[in-house]
C-alpha cells in the first residue's frame, strides 16, 4: 500500500475515526473511564459517546496520545503508516514535510506513535495472535556474512498495541 492507496482507503476524517474505533473497541464502545459497554452517541458532535454507567462523554482518541491535538485523525494515521513502513526509520524533519506540521510538532507525534508501538516486557504474558511472521535479510557487523532472520508481528488485545520484533536467538 502507499500514501494514495492510503488516502483512497480513508478518504475522510469520519472514515479515519471509524477505522481507530474498529480498531480500538474491537469487542464493542468501551468508556475509558468505568469501562462500560454502555454508551449512547450524542448528536451534538460525531464520534461523541457518553457513557450510560457513569455519563462522562468520550471519543476513541481519550486515553491515547491523539487526544489533546488538533491535528486531523487523517495526520496520525498518514504518520503510523510512513513510520511503520519506512526501513531505515523516518526522521522528524522528513515526518513534519512529509504531513504537513512543523518538526517540533512532528517530534512529539513520532515519540507519541513509538510509544504506542512499544510494549517492553509486556509482550510474552499478553500475547493474544502472531498476525505475521516472516524473514528479513541481515548482516553480521563484523562478518559480511548474509543469513535470513525471523521476524514477527504480535497484537496484544485490549489497548492498542502492535509489536515488532526480530528474534535474536533463533536457531533452525
Amino acid at each position: 500500500m502507499d500514501i494514495d492507496a492510503l488516502r483512497k482507503r480513508f478518504p475522510t476524517e469520519e472514515d479515519c475515526r471509524r477505522f481507530f474505533e474498529n480498531v480500538l473497541w474491537e469487542e464493542g464502545r468501551t468508556c475509558p473511564r468505568c469501562l462500560s459497554m454502555k454508551s449512547y452517541p450524542l448528536k451534538s458532535r460525531k464520534g461523541l459517546y457518553e457513557c450510560a454507567h457513569c455519563k462522562r462523554q468520550f471519543t476513541v482518541t481519550c486515553q491515547t496520545p491523539m487526544h489533546s491535538t488538533k491535528l486531523p485523525l487523517w495526520k496520525w494515521l498518514l504518520a503510523m503508516f510512513l513510520l511503520v513502513t519506512s526501513s531505515k526509520g523516518l526522521s522528524s524533519i522528513s515526518l513534519g514535510k512529509w504531513i504537513g506540521i512543523s518538526q517540533k510538532s512532528a517530534w512529539k507525534m513520532g515519540h507519541a506513535i513509538r510509544q504506542m508501538m512499544d510494549v517492553g516486557d509486556e509482550l510474552l504474558p499478553a500475547l493474544n495472535g502472531i498476525n505475521k511472521g516472516g524473514f528479513i535479510h541481515a548482516e553480521k557487523q563484523r562478518k559480511k556474512s548474509e543469513f535470513l532472520l525471523p521476524l514477527s508481528a504480535a497484537v496484544r488485545f485490549g489497548p492498542l498495541t502492535l509489536a515488532m520484533t526480530a528474534l535474536m536467538n533463533w536457531s533452525r
